[in-house]
């Protein structure tokens, strides 16, 4: 089938020239137009930041204080890029890595030239090398005190990512529902508080209460603002306009406040679980070893350390999977078939070896060749999913706090 032609003026209508200028240079290696579409904002951001970027390269206190402005426009996207490519992902590692990150940028800054590309791509370049080049550590420890890897905790993702996925997704609601949720499934603000509080104000003006109060509630949500621009570019199409007039008929605004913020959470935790099981089943049908596949599933699903799964070295692989089944069960909103069905091209890979079993898939030290498996499927992953599906990931791991599915009392 023939796809449908991209209406390109349509596309840049209303954009700058030096936007569409820059779009226009890039046309051709643009695939579909989603990726047409993240050109065209990676283009407005460039624009946005030039100024800022070529005062910063001055340096001196002006400088500094261009940078400090520019940082929290780019500081989400670097630390996605140091999620992917650091090897544990502690999120106290990388925040550590994004300030060293953060120094490589400054001190190379004089060196970007904006002929050569988009300045938010020359910044994760430096970024994902300070990412690789890091030693990870226990904070205020040595490398030293890693002697026994297979006794380590479950690395855990970074959450100011799986915070801004899921902020993403909220977005994707009607502006008035989208702030109503944020209000009170993240604020944690009653209805009748926030008709009362909020009722009457116009809309961005609520947005920007949420961004100050996201950040002063959890330092972590410091880029919020960033991360609800598209909410706020909503409401700006209509700065008047209030929660209470989006009421139909006779309705009442706690009630509809209510009724908002219940229908984005059923939204979002459905998406999430939706995510969540097209991950899960990535992970089973990886084309790796049987046991390397188990031995994520089981590290990092199942929150076993890799010293229990070698304790079963001398069962089958199809019955350590069973054991992963049925401790699994439960432990999120994914059904008994739903998991059977994720797990059904790595269960057709052990049927052709039935008698396999674990002590012979290794060589030497079984708990150091887990150790490597599972990080070698996980790096496999996050490279396969990037920036993205991180909160499905982290839902499935339960390795975030309050990233759980409607069964579990919402997001």
């Amino acid at each position: 089938m023939t796809p449908a032609p991209i209406d390109l003026d349509g596309l840049l209508v209303g954009l700058s020239p030096a936007v569409k200028e820059a779009v226009q240079k890039r046309l051709s290696l643009m695939p579909d137009i989603k990726a047409l579409k993240d050109l065209i904002a990676a283009a407005e951001l460039d624009e946005e930041l030039a100024p800022l970027v070529m005062t910063a390269q001055g340096r001196g206190e002006e400088g500094r204080r261009a940078f400090d402005l520019i940082w929290p426009r780019i500081s989400h996207p670097i630390r996605n890029v140091i999620g992917v490519h650091i090897r544990c992902r502690n999120a106290d590692h990388v925040g550590e890595v994004e300030s060293f990150a953060a120094e490589a940028i400054w001190n190379n800054l004089k060196g970007y030239q904006r002929s050569g590309g988009f300045f938010l791509t020359w910044a994760r370049a430096y970024a994902a090398n300070q990412a690789r080049w890091h030693r990870c550590r226990p904070l205020g420890g040595y490398i030293e005190d890693l002697d026994d890897p297979a006794g380590q905790p479950s690395i855990e993702l970074p959450p100011s990512a799986c915070y801004s996925e899921m902020l993403d997704m909220v977005q994707h609601r009607e502006p008035w529902e989208a702030a109503a949720f944020l209000l009170n499934k993240y604020l944690d603000w009653k209805p009748a508080a926030i008709a009362e509080k909020y009722g009457d104000t116009p809309l961005p003006n609520v947005v920007e209460a949420i961004q100050t109060e996201m950040v002063a509630c959890d330092p972590i949500l410091a880029g919020a603002k960033a991360s609800l621009i598209r909410l706020y570019r909503k409401t700006r199409q209509a700065p008047e306009k209030t929660f209470r007039d989006y009421l139909k008929g006779d309705d009442q605004l706690v009630d509809s406040i209510t009724r908002w913020s219940g229908e984005v959470k059923r939204a979002v935790g459905n998406g999430i679980i939706s995510q969540a099981k097209s991950f899960f089943a990535m992970a089973c049908g990886l084309a790796v070893g049987a046991h390397e596949r188990l031995a994520f599933l089981w590290c990092r699903l199942l929150r076993e350390p890799a010293t229990r799964l070698c304790a079963l070295a001398a069962m089958l692989l199809l019955d350590l999977l069973d054991l992963f089944r049925d401790g699994y069960m439960g432990m999120n909103d994914l059904t008994e078939p739903e998991i059977a069905n994720c797990l059904r091209p790595l269960r057709a890979t052990m049927e052709k070896a039935r008698n396999m079993r674990l002590e012979d898939c290794s060589k030497e030290d079984l708990c150091a060749d887990v150790v490597a498996w599972r990080d070698r499927v996980q790096t496999i992953l996050l490279g396969m999913a990037r920036d993205r599906n991180l909160l499905a990931y982290c839902y499935l791991c339960g390795c975030v706090p309050g990233v759980n599915g409607p069964a579990k009392k919402g997001v």
